[in-house]
Formats: C-alpha cells, structure tokens, sequence
C-alpha cells in the first residue's frame, strides 16, 4: 500500500473515531494524490446544531493532525439519506 493510500485510510478511520459524539453514520473521503488532497462527505445520524457542533468541534482536532500530510475540507451531507456505504473508484468509505 502506497504513502498516500495510507494517509487516507487512516484519515477515515481517524475520523470515525473522532465524530463519535456526534453520532456520525459514515464519512466518504474523496482523494487526489496528485495535490494532496482531501475532500470529505460526512453523514450524521441526526444532522441538528448539536451534532454539527460536536462534529466541528472534532474536525479541527482531525485538521490539525493531517495539516502537515494534504489539504482537508469537508462537509455535512446532503446526499447521504440512503446512499448506502458504497464508494466509487476515486472515494472511499468508513462506515461507523
């Protein structure tokens, strides 16, 4: 398994583990290794303020340990009602 590979990979579970209080459902990671990138697709179980809170709240602390890896955004999704726990060849999924 490559570098990049890994870094995302440990992104994703990384992540589950830190939106837990927040009830995430899963996060889908979108990766481009050519500019070391990220962009991330998270789901919620309950998309209120709260969770959204709580969920900020962790991805700064998963930013500040990837900043020195790639470039990291995300978003709460609007997609994620019955998208299932399915990847395309560029995304992979962590489903908690």
């Amino acid at each position: 398994m490559d570098d990049f590979k890994v870094i995302i990979d440990s992104l994703g579970n990384y992540t589950l583990g830190a939106l837990m209080s927040a009830d995430v459902e899963l996060v889908r990671v979108w990766s481009d290794e050519v500019d070391r990138s990220a962009h991330m697709e998270i789901c919620l179980r309950d998309d209120d303020w709260d969770s959204r809170a709580k969920a900020i709240k962790a991805m700064a602390e998963v930013r500040e340990i990837f900043i020195d890896d790639l470039a990291l955004d995300y978003v709460f999704g609007a997609s994620c009602a019955g998208s299932g726990q399915t990847a395309d060849s560029r995304s992979a999924v962590f489903a908690a």
